[in-house]
């Protein structure tokens, strides 16, 4: 709406610039044209040759798909793409810079799926999507080459799905989330523990994350919710168990065999009860002992509080604080001679728990034979 001072009324459109008013022939008006590409951050013009400061254009348009992210690792700017990726390197004054394709078949499917940490570059590849990796883009050990390294041969991912895939790190955890092939939303979080170079599945559902005051912080994938995860420790009734579960193993030794005793160490708070499985030769799982917080082989000295500043650089997960402990566990096993095993590890209280260290001891070894519930009847 005009208001003039010689009386009357009339309307302007503030982008084109024409106006009405009811006094006709009244009024007076004067345009400044300003081009905002004329010395800003979109003006990509430059002299020939370049100088410091210009305008530039790196293509990146030679057959790689769209582009997703850019995550820096030393010097260089990696630019990931859905099926390339270009490294980008940019001089003190930018005159020098290269950018030349760093890999064919190396991409992200979500520009959410890769994140830059001090080890390198962590980020999900299903460029083969019946093979589908976790990988990290590091220094090799032998060289001063950068390449990316699979983390995840252990795990079988053909299930999963990645189009939605997040990538985000948290202290010690890179959190890679994902989608089971029967759902349309993401449903499924790998753990990847870089000291123990372990793995482990959750049943978190959340399409982004983010660090926050030293807490992480996901969307939800279904509501428009916020929540923060790692801050605490509470079962929501769910029923979904919290486990996880090893390889099928013959303990590298290919024969028939005996285990006389299982010994696990690892750190476990008071309220938490950890039951340990094991399935002999594919069969089923059998309850083969039981680990409580409060039992006489936790050491109740003094131990790191998970949750507090004497963890990282902040509170690890937010404002939760759990005293845990450290625990040796002997398990005397009574069952007959395999030739494989797997180990499962269920949570079934309220608190915190690890494993770090597993070993089968005293194993007494019976020759080239099969289980006995494979043999043929005589």
């Amino acid at each position: 709406m005009l208001t003039g001072s010689l009386g009357g009324t009339g309307t302007i459109n503030y982008t084109t610039g024409a106006y009405t008013l009811s006094n006709a022939g009244v009024g007076t008006a004067t345009y400044q044209w300003e081009n905002s590409n004329n010395t800003g951050i979109t003006d990509f013009t430059k002299s020939s040759p370049r100088t410091a400061g210009q305008g530039f254009v790196f293509r990146q348009d030679d057959g790689g798909g769209d582009a997703k992210t850019i995550a820096s690792y030393g010097d260089v700017e990696y630019c990931f793409h859905r099926l390339k990726t270009w490294a980008l390197t940019l001089t003190a004054t930018d005159t020098n810079a290269t950018n030349l394709i760093y890999r064919d078949n190396v991409g992200i499917p979500n520009w959410r799926a890769a994140v830059p940490t001090g080890d390198g570059i962590y980020y999900i590849d299903d460029y083969d999507q019946t093979d589908p990796k976790f990988r990290l883009l590091t220094l090799n050990n032998v060289s001063t080459q950068v390449i990316p390294q699979p983390i995840s041969d252990a795990l079988n991912l053909e299930d999963y799905r990645f189009d939605k895939g997040v990538s985000e790190e948290n202290g010690d955890l890179i959190v890679f989330e994902c989608r089971h092939k029967d759902s349309t939303v993401n449903n499924t979080t790998f753990i990847y523990d870089k000291r123990y170079k372990s793995f482990d599945r959750l049943d978190y559902a959340f399409s982004c994350a983010a660090r926050y005051n030293g807490a992480l912080v996901v969307g939800d994938s279904i509501s428009d919710n916020v929540f923060e995860l790692f801050s605490g420790f509470d079962d929501n009734g769910s029923t979904i168990p919290n486990y996880w579960e090893g390889n099928l193993t013959d303990l590298q030794v290919h024969e028939l065999k005996k285990v006389r005793r299982l010994w696990t160490q690892g750190e476990i708070s008071r309220d938490q009860i950890l039951k340990i499985y094991l399935a002999f030769d594919r069969g089923a799982y059998v309850l083969v002992g039981t680990q409580n917080g409060t039992d006489d082989n936790v050491d109740t000295a003094p131990r790191p509080v998970i949750g507090t500043e004497a963890i990282g650089e902040a509170a690890l997960g937010g404002t939760s604080e759990i005293s845990v402990y450290n625990y040796i566990k002997e398990i005397k096993l009574t069952q007959g001679k395999f030739n494989h095993v797997k180990i499962k590890f269920e949570c079934t209280g309220i608190g915190y728990c690890s494993v770090s260290t597993l070993t089968y001891h005293d194993i007494t070894l019976h020759g080239q034979k099969l289980p006995t519930k494979y043999r043929a009847a005589s």
